[in-house]
């Protein structure tokens, strides 16, 4: 507004006043007055471009979010656990999978996980033509057309299904049959995949530009994936640097073995699951060991038992200084004794981790580990707990010596 009345009042000036007599001076007096109402048009225009397009401004990257920290960083990351735990990548997947059914217009599309029984885990089912009838369930097996699709690294296009074979047997054949189908495999480090298929009713309802363009997005799937994990394994690391370094502190602030114990089998307790845990402690001159604490799962063998070293698993681990990991003692023709040959019964116990207690080639004892379920501990587990292992002998041999 102020710059068209400054314009109105500079072309009223130069055009009906006139205080010099016609010549040099009057001529530079309207020149500035013209030059003056120029400039102001010029500004106003600029300054209604500015507003019609704004400055580039950098796209904001998106900050982390308060559950991407918040995850359970003791978990050794592999693929299902990510995509179980993080929100984050089970969205982008399946973002990504409505971009290509978007692009495919199938009948119906799938996203599969592999998991370590070999079989294929459902995680997303999309009717998307309201043609398909799955059949109820959410683990099939690796057979047909699926088959092929998972011993390929390369995506799988098939036009023609013989409606008489049960080639891809995710439907009620009864209600409907596939007759087109293209299947694209993510294959990521050890043996982890992700399957996405995706079918049609029509027969020669998928080609191989619909590929070109599936590869690509299959790239930026497979790229996000593999930082998530990267991100998550560094974070599980430091959080696991942390705790070592927090359990550290606490022992060295007890000043009886006794205490320093007790501290640790706190420790382990609060930090894995276990249906019993059992610390023994070799007893000095002797071939046996004194079992000196239990928690959980009662049985025959109680605090302050004595146990020979050459007989059952806990002695094995303290014998011969070595972790042992079995998932299931009950699996298999013979009885594996826990403590000593005269057991009879494991009392419902199958998994069994036992870690000894040693500084160097001197060994202090073992910690035992059990549980009622098979396979409830991994190898993570066994790693992780010979480093609280290892820290707490230090201590225990400095204050023996």
């Amino acid at each position: 507004m102020l710059r068209l009345a400054l314009t109105v009042l500079l072309a009223i000036l130069g055009i009906f006043v006139h205080p010099f007599e016609p010549g040099a001076i009057d001529f530079i007096y309207r020149f500035f007055m013209f030059a003056g109402i120029i400039y102001i048009a010029y500004m106003s225009f600029k300054a209604t471009e500015r507003e019609d397009y704004p400055a580039y401004q950098a796209p904001i990257e998106p900050q982390q979010t308060k559950h991407d920290i918040e995850v359970n960083l003791e978990q050794e990351w592999n693929l299902k656990k990510l995509i179980m735990n993080d929100e984050r990548t089970l969205a982008f997947i399946k973002d990504q999978f409505t971009v290509m059914g978007n692009l495919l217009m199938p009948d119906n599309g799938w996203i599969f996980l592999k998991n370590p029984d070999k079989k294929l885990e459902k995680i997303q089912y999309e009717n998307i033509s309201g043609n398909g009838f799955p059949l109820d369930q959410d683990i099939y097996e690796i057979k047909g057309i699926l088959q092929i699709l998972d011993q390929s690294d390369k995506v799988l296009i098939e036009n023609n299904i013989d409606n008489q074979s049960s080639l891809l047997a995710l439907y009620d054949e009864e209600k409907y049959q596939a007759s087109s189908f293209i299947g694209i495999p993510l294959s990521l480090p050890n043996e982890q995949k992700i399957l996405f298929c995706f079918d049609s009713g029509t027969k020669e309802q998928f080609n191989q530009e619909d590929a070109k363009i599936i590869y690509k997005i299959i790239a930026g799937i497979e790229t996000f994936i593999v930082n998530r994990l990267k991100a998550y394994s560094l974070l599980s690391d430091l959080n696991e640097a942390k705790g070592q370094l927090d359990f550290a502190k606490t022992l060295s602030g007890c000043k009886t073995v006794n205490l320093a114990l007790e501290r640790f089998v706190e420790w382990i307790s609060t930090n894995f699951e276990a249906s019993r845990l059992t610390v023994a402690v070799v007893k000095k001159d002797t071939q046996n060991a004194v079992i000196k604490k239990v928690i959980g799962q009662k049985d025959e063998f109680e605090e302050n038992m004595e146990i020979p070293l050459d007989e059952g698993l806990t002695g094995w681990v303290i014998g011969k200084n070595k972790p042992y990991l079995i998932d299931d003692i009950e699996k298999g023709e013979y009885f594996i004794p826990r403590y000593t040959k005269s057991e009879k019964s494991n009392y419902g116990i199958h998994s069994f981790l036992g870690i000894p207690l040693a500084s160097g080639d001197q060994v202090f004892g073992a910690v035992i580990l059990e549980h009622v379920i098979p396979g409830k501990f991994t190898e993570s587990d066994k790693q992780n707990i010979q480093h609280f292992a290892e820290l707490f002998s230090t201590i225990f041999n400095r204050q023996m010596t």
